[in-house]
């Protein structure tokens, strides 16, 4: 490190870089402070007037740095009537003609490459976070979408790994934008359908959460749970975490909550399902389900560990992140700091990730979450509010054949704030004057 960082240097970290999260359990973690903040900025503010030491500053700076440690991996479906190849010359006629798929953030395809089982699709914008720091306003990012073809006709596995925030936005900004232009343009529609835990009985998603800790992948195995979220419906999460504390009033509830997480260790290891553990069973019977855990997982054929990261979420984002928060290497007397290198990092990710995928799809609905998550199919086109969809659906417009075939006279009449160029825009036909 060549000098001292400033105040200023912390607060553009925290707020710009590693953000609330990261930096909350980076402090509970390596200085044993808990920074309770709901904003981001605000814990950057205060971040900066608290003495962090050279070690853990240099702590704090390499983490950020090694980019590729803070990846995370994340998964959907993707549905089309359309084949592959129409969907790949689609994009490259897009391509071709410099198609801007977000105005606001110069969102464009930059390549679409075919794979053994698929296509990958590259995309660039531009970042435009709001940043006090100088030269940081605008950064030019690119970010790589894979659709890996699944037995099912018409439907792909998507895939995609990434550090920011604004990355996953922008995928997502993406397929909205692709299907409206595809619908504009009497296509076959695509949907990209997120990771719903909440589609999930609680039962069957404490079920899946034990067979992912105890049917790891390669030559992973399970070791311990660290922490453990769970949320009830409507409210926060809650974390139930295992954790050092020096304040004598807190070693009875510490003890507590160290004594469940063992039992929820011993449960997996046993082989029985974590709804026998009594905890778990208290947890259901009170309306709270799992939404992310925290492991520890040990390769039996090398020294290497790593503490990996399970997380359902629902705001601001309805997905799932996989992420390696911690790498280490066994020794004798415990473990100490590790480095599983770029390659197996990635193919570490890439096995885990694929364990969720698989567990998700033998509990999920498909039909049911593509239902929860657009609901009515008449609602992607651009003018169209669930407001209007009893009426169309009086009229008989059920599909987007049915909308293209309407009488445009009679949507003017008919469906409230439809008007005539809408109407026009939706038939292909003129309204008569």
């Amino acid at each position: 490190m060549d000098e001292y960082p400033s105040d200023q240097d912390y607060k553009a970290i925290v707020e710009e870089k590693y953000g609330r999260d990261k930096a909350q359990a980076f402090f509970r973690r390596h200085s044993h402070v808990l920074v309770h903040s709901g904003e981001t900025e605000d814990l950057a503010d205060l971040t900066r007037r608290m003495y962090i030491g050279y070690d853990r500053t240099n702590s704090l700076k390499e983490d950020v740095l090694e980019k590729d440690k803070r990846k995370k991996a994340t998964a959907f479906i993707f549905e089309s009537e359309a084949d592959e190849e129409d969907l790949i010359q689609d994009l490259e006629r897009n391509r071709g003609k410099g198609y801007q798929y977000n105005g606001n953030k110069d969102l464009e395809v930059q390549s679409v490459v075919n794979t053994d089982d698929g296509f990958e699709i590259n995309l660039q914008y531009e970042d435009r976070s709001p940043s006090r720091r100088p030269l940081q306003n605008t950064q030019t990012r690119s970010i790589t979408v894979s659709l890996t073809q699944t037995d099912e006709d018409g439907v792909w596995q998507g895939t995609q790994e990434y550090r920011y925030a604004d990355e996953f936005n922008a995928a997502s900004d993406f397929f909205d934008d692709w299907e409206s232009k595809r619908l504009s343009e009497r296509k076959p529609g695509i949907k990209r359908v997120n990771f719903n835990l909440e589609t999930i009985p609680a039962e069957d998603s404490v079920e899946m959460f034990n067979k992912f800790l105890r049917d790891t992948p390669g030559d992973w195995r399970f070791e311990q749970v660290l922490e453990l979220g769970i949320k009830q419906s409507g409210e926060s999460a809650g974390v139930l975490e295992e954790e050092e504390t020096e304040f004598e009033e807190e070693e009875e509830i510490e003890e507590e909550l160290d004594e469940e997480l063992r039992g929820i260790t011993d449960a997996v290891f046993k082989g029985s399902s974590l709804r026998e553990n009594q905890f778990v069973q208290d947890c259901l019977d009170s309306g709270f389900y799992f939404n992310s855990i925290r492991a520890l997982f040990q390769d039996t054929e090398s020294p290497d560990a790593i503490e990996l990261e399970l997380k359902f979420k629902q705001r601001p984002k309805v997905t799932f992140d996989l992420s390696i928060v911690e790498e280490y290497e066994r020794r004798d007397d415990g473990y100490d700091p590790g480095n599983l290198g770029p390659e197996k990092r990635e193919n570490t990710r890439e096995s885990f990730r694929s364990s969720i995928v698989d567990l998700y799809g033998e509990y999920t609905d498909r039909t049911a979450l593509m239902q929860d998550q657009y609901g009515d199919e008449l609602t992607q086109f651009n003018g169209i509010t669930e407001n209007n969809i009893d009426q169309l659906h009086d009229l008989g417009i059920e599909t987007p054949q049915d909308l293209y075939d309407a009488d445009p006279e009679t949507l003017v009449e008919e469906v409230v704030n439809i008007g005539k160029e809408r109407a026009e825009d939706f038939t292909g036909e003129s309204v008569g004057d």
